[in-house]
């Protein structure tokens, strides 16, 4: 790094105030100008490219009403046309998508199209079985609290015209063989959520990006993932996720080609037609597991949802890493003070407020992070109170950003200071 971590550290915290920087800001008309200003600093790296930012987004919000919104950067880089980042800029959110797959998968049990405890395999058409376990029974809980005994492939998705068994039922099944019992370890697969999108469209009948399409437009939500059911307008604006590699941004994903098509953009398709598409075949397809395409206000909104009354089984009972009686692999891969995942429901974590690495001291967080492409996200709601908020960043490159397993705590400089904006924001209400 061009800088040590605590120097980066100290000018997070935004004590000091110094000019805007050529980055736009858009916020409500009461926030307080010093959070401007903190986020025109971190998107420009206190003035060190080497810890520069594409762009970042912060919204809060009290209930209903949004009570901080700003964002700093840049959505998209391109010579003669280069666009701010803003709070309403959608990009690839991640794996807060497994946040929403949880959601809609809670609407139908809600509705008795599916059963959280029922085999999976009824619903697949085919048995999904660790083959060092073949009598123990996978269940869609399973599945959202990574507890399934699936791991990761080295591609967890497949192409149109493949069948997800293509993934499982193979020679080298993606299973675990040291802890094949379903729900007794915890080790996060997005093979999981793959599986899960293709039993709601068996279940349901309908492709998961139009079930999908259907949750978020009844809460009157403007998102979809890979695209799918989000306006042509909001997609022309939407952001680009990019690295910095050797001064340069370059981009990972959604840049002007995909911006400004209409139909849903996939991995690895070549002569998409969807027409050809059976539901309940391969769920894989729509990337459930980090496809979301969002923006830091929609995130504010849908993190919201956790404290519905009938999703509160979501989290209330999360499995919780024991260091006595190991029963998982926490995100740094072991029992340490700064432990990103120690409480985990079913696609929500639990950021614990009496923990010693607490992101928010005191109060309890639950909602979901993600990280790909450049990109960190989180979107968080408080167990105590009725207080949101969400964040994008982009940008993020290897020069600039320790790896997780190096970090001193749960979250990356930029999330921490991201967070210690909120907190401040809300504690000025």
């Amino acid at each position: 790094m061009a800088q040590p971590a605590s120097r980066l550290c100290a000018f997070l915290l935004g004590l000091c105030l110094v000019p805007l920087l050529a980055a736009c800001v858009h916020s409500a008309p009461f926030a307080a100008p010093s959070a401007d200003q903190r986020l025109e600093r971190l998107a420009a790296g206190d003035g060190d490219p080497a810890h520069a930012l594409a762009g970042v987004a912060l919204v809060v919000m009290q209930g209903d009403t949004v009570i901080y919104a700003g964002a700093a950067g840049r959505a998209h880089i391109e010579p003669g046309a280069d666009r701010p980042m803003t709070p309403e800029t959608k990009v690839r959110v991640a794996s807060i998508s497994k946040m929403a797959l949880a959601l809609m998968t809670q609407e139908q049990a809600d509705a008795g199209t599916i059963d959280l405890d029922n085999d999976v395999s009824d619903y697949l058409g085919w048995p999904l079985r660790n083959p060092a376990a073949p009598d123990a029974v996978i269940t869609m809980r399973h599945l959202l609290a990574h507890t399934s005994t699936l791991r990761d492939p080295e591609e967890y998705w497949a192409p149109l015209g493949d069948d997800i068994r293509s993934l499982i039922l193979v020679e080298d099944a993606p299973f675990s063989a040291t802890h094949p019992v379903p729900g007794d370890w915890y080790e996060y697969t997005n093979l999981n959520f793959g599986v899960a999108a293709t039993a709601l469209e068996a279940a349901t009948g309908t492709r998961f990006d139009q079930l999908a399409s259907r949750y978020f437009a009844a809460h009157d939500l403007d998102i979809g993932y890979n695209w799918s059911g989000v306006s042509l307008a909001a997609r022309a604006e939407g952001g680009t996720l990019y690295r910095r590699e050797d001064g340069t941004w370059i981009a990972q994903t959604d840049d002007t080609p995909a911006l400004n098509a209409s139909a849903p953009v996939f991995i690895n398709t070549n002569n998409l037609d969807l027409a050809a598409y059976t539901p309940g075949t391969n769920g894989t397809l729509f990337s459930p597991q980090g496809g979301v395409r969002a923006s830091a206000h929609d995130l504010a909104r849908l993190v919201r949802e956790l404290k519905q009354p009938h999703n509160r089984s979501l989290w209330s009972d999360p499995w919780r890493y024991d260091a006595a009686q190991p029963n998982g692999v926490t995100s740094e891969g072991g029992p340490k003070a700064y432990d990103f995942t120690t409480a985990y429901g079913l696609a929500v974590h639990l950021l614990e407020g009496d923990h010693p690495g607490a992101a928010w001291p005191g109060e309890t967080l639950i909602g979901h992070a993600g990280e790909a492409y450049g990109l960190l996200s989180g979107a968080w709601v408080s167990t105590d109170r009725d207080l949101s908020f969400a964040y994008v960043i982009t940008g993020i490159s290897d020069a600039s950003e320790p790896p997780r397993g190096q970090r001193t705590k749960a979250f990356s400089v930029y999330e921490e200071a991201l967070i210690d904006l909120a907190r401040d924001i809300a504690a000025a209400r």
